[in-house]
């Protein structure tokens, strides 16, 4: 019969494991930036709607992603070593924007056939900008997520004139992920190391509350099971 965990079982373990145990520490500590050994970057640009999103991979399975919009900007810092192998291909594609442009577009022929001249004007004007918000919001990407919790942590974009180089740099990510992956201990170390990398990325503000929650009750069960 599978052992039940409690939570406050969890925090306990979490506290108690800090970097203990068979887990080397520099496998559940993130290096200060002293420490940091840069190995490999990688930058894409979003034209159309000045997004910009940077990574730095150091001490072989870290990962510091650096995004910025506009003048905004944030940035978290994941372990590979808890990430998914397997990043999820995703496709966004806004067919609203689309749709509402074909209506536009029909509605100013019809009031240039109706040789309201000035109206069809202003009516057809607004097509190139709906056509240029669908352009913006449209992104093919690979997203990565957490291995147990399986929650979203970041997105690499493979886009346009990116997408060969992005495409190499998620391979390589891979790569780091299962090399990291497999120096993890098993059993009530490894849920000790995952609920406290987790609950490190709600506390850096890279996840979400909602998100850690869920994160948790998988996590939970993944060992409960």
């Amino acid at each position: 019969m599978p052992v039940q965990l409690r939570s406050e079982d969890i925090v306990l373990d979490s506290a108690a494991f800090s970097g203990a145990g068979s887990m080397p520490d520099e496998l559940v500590r993130v290096p200060d930036s002293r420490e940091r050994h840069l190995e490999h970057s990688f930058t894409w640009h979003a034209l159309l709607n000045k997004r910009t999103r940077h990574f730095d991979l150091f001490n072989g399975h870290y990962l510091k992603v650096q995004e910025r919009r506009g003048k905004r900007g944030r940035e978290s810092i994941f372990n590979l070593a808890f990430v998914s192998a397997e990043p999820e291909r995703r496709t966004y594609r806004p067919w609203g924007w689309l749709l509402v442009a074909g209506v536009m577009l029909g509605l100013g022929l019809a009031l240039l056939w109706a040789q309201h001249w000035a109206l069809a004007a202003a009516v057809t004007a607004t097509v190139p900008l709906l056509a240029m918000q669908f352009a913006r919001r449209c992104r093919n990407c690979l997203g990565f997520v957490s291995e147990m919790g399986h929650v979203p942590l970041f997105e690499v974009e493979t886009i346009w004139a990116s997408k060969a180089a992005a495409e190499r740099f998620a391979a390589l990510l891979v790569e780091r992920i299962r090399a990291a992956e497999a120096v993890l201990p098993g059993g009530r170390e490894r849920l000790a190391a995952e609920m406290a990398e987790h609950r490190r990325l709600v506390e850096d503000g890279s996840l979400s509350a909602e998100r850690y929650e869920l994160a948790k009750k998988r996590i939970l069960q993944h060992f409960s099971g």
